[in-house]
């Protein structure tokens, strides 16, 4: 028998209603029973109460005490049929997680109610509250066919500062994970519960995550090396596995920790796969098996540091200081996963042997302190050269090789298109940021005018579109050389934005693209997401000098946007040729200029446009349009901070032959 979702659901959300206004549950006080003989606990009134209750709502319990321990727990059969006599019912055997067509019930709530929480856990939370009763624990017996909750009492409703919620004998309450419906063990083929059903879950559900892993890696537009992604994958499969406790809200790894050691020539991705990698497992961690898992990266910088130097700045040495091993640990004391990068790892061998060691000591340190999370402390070590042989025996070593030509340019066009959207859009929001303050500014005058009796100053605000939304779709015609250093193509991508989001801002916030009927008439791109395309074509006519060219779609008005020149000396960094915005008037100008200062009543003269010979006397041209670019960068807020290196020729060609 098996009773629909829509019925389950309804019968639920009626338990639910109805426990915002009274108390559905019993109160049960089991903290009366802790401390009572077997027979006494066995014929005591809560005992009694929770037994009666459990028999109504067709369970058949079990109740155990530890005389010893004064541990109580719940035993009942796993049903296989699933009946909903009424919303109490209903209500119990949902937060137990007895239906078969949980997943069902789940998506149904989400896409009616609009609510993240799970439902199970609303339940969860409402029998605690309502009995003072809270499941600490939940392990089922396929073979036997009976599932054994712990309990403990939920009276004090202890709450620490990050709001975890305790029991009275201080552990913590039972949630259900966020997909725990996966791991229920019960096959619906053959209508059975079986240990190999439940094993061949967890294999598909972590296959399905690891694959997430590695799109979500790509959506930040970071391409792993082939390599690199087999042998992590083989790491993040079993760190999964291992890690996954069934339907609970926990993820806790026993297995070795992941020690890698990579290596290759600089700029080829090392230290950004570090940080992708910590920022994707989080959200991993968080999104599939532990909502409030934190995940940390801590980076040691090894480069030009001697052992002395790194012990001093390794170990705790106050209370309060900030020694690696202080950071670490506050990570790994609150069960979060603590990545520790090792970062520029020297040549020698002997160094990297004593650098490591001391490292190694102080993770030992740390991890005999709390041996429970052993498994939550990672370590990455980068470097340009091999690594030693007694580093090879405790970190797996991975060669890194630079991205293919294919990938350089597909990584172009993806960074470069979400780069300029996201640009032009954080303009819009400063924008129109100013706006408010601007038109809270004039109304403020205009009342202070109106109260003075003279109405002859008052200023008329100068009317503002605000840019609707829109793609970006980049063509790339002519791409940047190959490179085997990903950070010269960092400097292409960023020099590109800032033109092209400022050309393309100029002219987008004049025009009007409607109100509902003209957002209706907007295309629809295939992520389901409205609004106008504008298309970006890059090509060269000149040598060093790009062509950019704009087309805009899916609006109903004409947009015209003039082309853009940009000219460069290497073909990577990028600058006006004319060094100065044209195209505007004076008004125009003077208006911006207003804005941009944030100050209405600030009406000082703009300063007059220098000629780039005259920034820094004596620099060569070609330096100098990087310099005033980079200035220019500084003072529009796109770069935070912008660094200027100086050097004579003898530093220059010197630099050359080291890089």
């Amino acid at each position: 028998v098996m009773s629909s979702p829509q019925h389950i659901l309804e019968s639920v959300l009626e338990y639910v209603n109805q426990s915002s206004s009274d108390s559905v549950f019993p109160r049960i006080n089991l903290l009366a029973c802790q401390l009572s003989t077997l027979p006494k606990f066995n014929s005591s009134a809560p005992v009694k109460q929770l037994t009666k209750l459990l028999t109504d709502l067709k369970l058949q319990p079990r109740i155990g005490f530890n005389q010893g321990s004064g541990d109580i727990s719940v035993t009942v059969n796993l049903p296989l049929e699933q009946p909903v006599s009424s919303p109490l019912q209903a209500a119990l055997w949902f937060l137990l997680g007895l239906y078969h067509n949980q997943q069902e019930v789940e998506t149904l709530y989400k896409k009616q109610a609009g609510e993240k929480e799970l439902l199970v856990n609303r339940c969860l939370s409402l029998f605690m509250d309502q009995t003072q009763i809270a499941f600490t624990s939940r392990k089922k017996d396929f073979r036997l066919g009976f599932m054994t909750l712990r309990l403990d009492t939920f009276q004090k409703k202890i709450t620490q500062k990050d709001g975890t919620l305790y029991t009275d004998g201080m552990a913590v309450p039972y949630r259900y994970a966020p997909n725990y419906w996966f791991f229920s063990g019960f096959d619906n083929a053959n209508s059975v519960y079986s240990d190999a059903f439940l094993s061949s879950q967890k294999d598909i559900y972590v296959e399905g995550i690891v694959k997430e892993f590695w799109e979500l890696v790509v959506q930040k537009h970071y391409y792993p090396d082939p390599n690199l992604k087999r042998q992590v994958s083989a790491f993040l499969t079993n760190y999964f596995k291992e890690g996954l406790c069934d339907e609970e809200e926990r993820f806790s790894p026993h297995q070795k920790a992941l020690s890698l050691y990579l290596y290759g020539t600089a700029g080829c991705g090392k230290s950004s796969f570090v940080r992708m990698f910590t920022q994707v497992l989080g959200k991993i961690i968080t999104t599939h098996l532990e909502p409030k898992k934190r995940t940390a990266l801590v980076k040691v910088p090894l480069n030009c540091i001697t052992p002395p130097e790194l012990r001093k700045i390794l170990t705790v040495r106050g209370i309060s200081d900030w020694s690696v091993e202080r950071i670490v640990e506050q990570t790994i004391a609150r069960a979060g996963i603590a990545l520790l990068h090792l970062e520029e790892n020297p040549e020698e061998d002997f160094l990297q042997d004593e650098l490591f060691a001391l490292t190694e000591k102080m993770m030992k340190t740390i991890t005999n302190r709390y041996p429970e999370y052993s498994s939550h402390l990672l370590y990455i070590i980068t470097s340009n050269y091999h690594a030693s042989p007694g580093l090879l025996k405790k970190a797996q070593e991975v060669e890194m090789a630079p991205p293919s030509p294919e990938v350089q340019r597909e990584w172009c066009v993806r960074t470069l298109g979400a780069c300029i959207r996201k640009t032009i859009k954080d303009k819009e929001i400063r924008r129109q940021e100013r706006k408010v303050f601007h038109e809270n500014r004039r109304r403020e005058e205009e009342e202070s005018l109106a109260s003075s009796g003279d109405s002859s100053q008052k200023r008329k605000p100068k009317p503002r579109n605000p840019i609707k939304d829109f793609e970006i779709e980049v063509v790339l015609q002519m791409a940047p050389p190959v490179t085997r250093d990903m950070r010269i193509l960092e400097k292409w991508k960023m020099s590109l934005d800032f033109f092209i989001s400022g050309h393309l801002f100029k002219y987008l916030r004049r025009q009007q693209w409607g109100g509902e009927e003209k957002k209706r008439e907007s295309v629809e791109d295939g992520e389901g997401k409205t609004g106008p395309k504008i298309m970006v074509l890059i090509s060269e006519d000149i040598p060093k000098h790009l062509e950019f060219s704009f087309d805009i779609s899916g609006t109903s008005e004409h947009v015209e946007i003039p082309p853009l020149t940009l000219k460069s000396h290497d073909k990577f960094f990028y600058f006006s040729p004319e060094l100065c915005t044209e195209g505007e008037s004076d008004e125009e100008s003077y208006e911006e200029h207003i804005e941009e200062k944030d100050d209405i009543l600030d009406e000082t003269p703009r300063e007059e446009k220098k000629d780039v010979k005259d920034i820094i006397p004596g620099l060569q041209h070609n330096h100098a349009t990087r310099v005033w670019t980079v200035v220019e960068m500084m003072k529009k807020c796109y770069l935070k901070p912008g660094v200027l290196v100086l050097a004579n020729r003898h530093a220059q060609k010197k630099n050359q032959r080291a890089t």
